[in-house]
């Protein structure tokens, strides 16, 4: 049997669908073959919008990220579940099994790690919220804030929140970029380069505060991952990079965001020199 890599990426999707209808058949008590699955992403996870007839949609994603074992995996749940609950961000709520469990192990044939499966409750709302609105800039640093303050006083058992530690060095130095060959590759040795240098510039930041200015994550809190609520508030998606870590590091991805498609749009809209 060929790896599951080594399969095609249509294969590999419909593979991951029929196990995942399996597992909401068996584990949550849907009829796995009457479900609507809509394909939202596939990449280090396969994503569905899940929809059975006449109800609420579900979110299901089943992992094949590597180095993201099950209870990295029920951590992230567990955080989900306590931002639920105090009804102050507004995010995808975990959706236990039958029997309790936030994440269901599955095999997937020709893969040699273990898969997970988790589902969550389907949050409304769209994409990528317009800053530019009057107030929707101030509602995402609100969101942001209270992701934050959630992370600071609401107790979790912070040694066995089992997630990554994000600083400088993880991020910039011994990550993906620069670990794998395959990145190095494309990085090059110029591109390698700044990145060390943009290392040392940003570490001594992340060194400044004490505890309080440190602790749960989201890790990849760009506007795609925010969603702009029909109420005219601001949700956060996607916690699969969550983990502890200095707040400045969300506050900084959510700016950089902004300013990216700020200079984007601008880059579009400016009369061209050649035209002018």
């Amino acid at each position: 049997m060929p790896s599951f890599s080594q399969l095609p990426h249509a294969a590999q999707l419909a593979t991951l669908e029929a196990l995942a209808r399996s597992v909401l058949s068996e584990h949550y008590g849907l009829d796995g073959a009457g479900l609507t699955m809509e394909v939202q992403q596939y990449e280090d996870n396969a994503v569905w919008r899940i929809t059975p007839p006449g109800q609420p949609s579900f979110v299901g994603r089943l992992s094949v990220r590597d180095g993201r074992p099950a209870p990295q995996q029920r951590s992230e749940m567990q955080w989900l579940e306590t931002l639920a609950a105090s009804r102050t961000v507004a995010v995808p709520e975990p959706v236990t099994t039958t029997d309790g469990r936030y994440v269901v192990p599955v095999d997937v044939p020709g893969r040699d790690e273990h898969s997970t499966f988790a589902l969550l409750r389907w949050l409304p709302g769209t994409a990528e919220p317009p800053y530019q609105q009057p107030g929707v800039a101030q509602a995402m640093g609100r969101t942001t804030a209270q992701l934050h303050h959630n992370a600071a006083t609401v107790p979790m058992g912070e040694e066995d929140f089992d997630r990554p530690v994000w600083d400088a060095e993880t991020i910039l130095l011994t990550g993906h970029a620069l670990a794998s060959p395959a990145g190095r590759r494309q990085l090059g040795a110029e591109g390698a380069a700044v990145l060390h240098k943009v290392a040392e510039q940003i570490t001594p930041a992340l060194r400044e505060g004490g505890a309080d200015d440190r602790g749960r994550i989201h890790g990849d809190l760009h506007r795609e991952n925010m969603i702009y609520t029909e109420g005219g508030g601001v949700g956060v998606i996607d916690f699969d990079d969550c983990g502890t870590g200095h707040y400045l590091l969300d506050i900084a991805t959510v700016l950089s965001s902004v300013h990216g498609s700020r200079a984007g749009h601008l880059a579009t809209t400016r009369p061209s020199p050649i035209a002018s």
